[in-house]
């Protein structure tokens, strides 16, 4: 079981409920977590979004519902979600966070970190702590089987 870090934010705050989100995909061993912080992005569908990846279809199954369970009792509203039939990206949405819970390919693929690039961008350590990033770059194969970097 992973380490509880005590969030310094509120979790009827956008940051305290997406960090709760990060601690609910890192319970169940989610890699690569990320938070990118949109609130100074016009266009963007929310304000924070959680990105983490899992190895399979089952442990995105785990994680998605661990993340979907924690937003139901931190958020201020029910969330919504959906993905859930193929688990490939399962999204839940918590109207000022969005967790994006999805397998390596997935992720490596839509590459949302560079989509959304122009965020704040914090790591979520397999320890518990949450670390400011620079905007991480995700490396993805080409259909040519090349890989390239983004």
């Amino acid at each position: 079981m992973s380490p509880k870090v005590k969030i310094t934010h509120s979790p009827d705050s956008g940051i305290g409920l997406a960090r709760a989100a990060a601690l609910a995909a890192l319970d169940k061993k989610a890699e690569d977590i990320v938070i990118i912080d949109l609130s100074d992005i016009e266009s963007a569908p929310a304000d924070f979004f959680m990105i983490c990846t899992c190895n399979s279809t089952t442990h995105a199954q785990a994680v998605a519902s661990s993340v979907e369970t924690e937003c139901r009792v931190s958020a201020t509203q029910p969330p919504r979600s959906e993905g859930w039939d193929a688990l490939e990206w399962v999204i839940v949405d918590c109207f000022d966070v969005v967790a994006h819970i999805m397998t390596a390919t997935t992720r490596d693929f839509y590459t949302l970190e560079k989509l959304w690039g122009d965020g704040k961008f914090t790591r979520l350590n397999e320890n518990g702590e949450f670390i400011a990033d620079k905007k991480p770059s995700r490396t993805r194969k080409s259909t040519k089987g090349a890989v390239e970097n983004d």
